[in-house]
């Protein structure tokens, strides 16, 4: 049995790696959003309930499967607005309101990765987020009455499920070689609905051609 240990968990101690967003040809896309990047969640997670009445109690039972919270990053604007443009992209790659009401759920998905270190700089635990897509891209405030102040925007993302890797031997994918998200069902005209990782799909008109690699 290995000693109980008394230091503290420190919220600074953390890396974000994203996969390759779907509207972008390349990684280097995703650099300045996560060189910028300056708070993060771990989202909540919860089991569904039901609630019946049995012998005159009310009895709370688990029914209908486990709800993982929303991703929020909050990030700085770089001096040329490439991170905040890089995931509005993202999102009017999904549906821009003109052309496209919606896009195949296989094409707009990739996988990302909390990493969490501890005080000494050693990786402990890797949250792994599978079929990552963004839902909401924060506003952005002008304001000349408070000087020259650093601007900062959020966004919200939603994903089917994440997993923990924890303890030795946890080891996290390179940050060039995380692959994109997939689905086992393409499916037509959806947002949200969640589906199954696994295997590979075949990947949007984004640029690029090819087929994404495996989620896991």
């Amino acid at each position: 049995m290995s000693p109980i240990s008394i230091s503290k968990a420190t919220s600074t101690e953390y890396a974000f790696v994203i996969g390759k967003i779907p509207s972008e040809s390349s990684l280097h896309a995703v650099d300045e959003l996560r060189l910028n990047i300056n708070s993060i969640n771990l989202p909540s997670v919860n089991l569904n309930n039901t609630e019946f009445a049995w012998q005159g109690k009310h009895v709370q039972i688990h029914e209908g499967g486990i709800t993982f919270d929303p991703l929020i990053v909050n990030f700085l604007v770089d001096v040329e607005f490439r991170n905040w443009n890089t995931l509005f992209n993202w999102l009017a790659y999904i549906a821009d309101n003109k052309e496209k009401p919606s896009t195949d759920a296989n094409d707009y998905v990739t996988d990302a990765s909390l990493v969490i270190f501890n005080n000494f700089g050693t990786l402990h635990s890797v949250v792994t987020f599978k079929n990552v897509w963004i839902q909401t891209l924060g506003e952005i405030s002008f304001n000349v009455k408070e000087g020259e102040t650093l601007i900062e925007s959020n966004a919200t993302f939603m994903y089917d499920r994440y997993e923990v890797s924890y303890g030795d031997g946890t080891t996290t994918t390179p940050t060039r070689g995380i692959t994109t998200g997939s689905y086992n069902v393409p499916r037509q005209n959806t947002s949200g609905t969640s589906g199954s990782s696994g295997t590979s799909g075949t990947s949007g008109s984004s640029g690029t051609s090819g087929t994404s690699g495996s989620s896991g």
